[in-house]
């Protein structure tokens, strides 16, 4: 669990925007509990955003 610690610093050191990267397919806990990203975010006392990391493209030519 993310300790309320977080935000609170967050807060405190006039953050204007947090950004974290979350990881592809969560497991069940996370489904049920929510990632710690996703705990984090819903805490900040600020504007937030979860990353995603972006999908591999495979040229068109080995896809043939």
């Amino acid at each position: 669990m993310i300790r309320r610690s977080h935000s609170r610093q967050i807060g405190e050191k006039g953050v204007g925007l947090v950004g974290m990267g979350t990881q592809q397919g969560p497991s069940f806990l996370d489904k049920l509990f929510g990632s710690n990203t996703e705990q984090l975010l819903r805490q900040a006392p600020c504007p937030s955003r979860k990353l995603q990391p972006r999908p591999r493209l495979m040229p068109l030519q080995s896809q043939l």
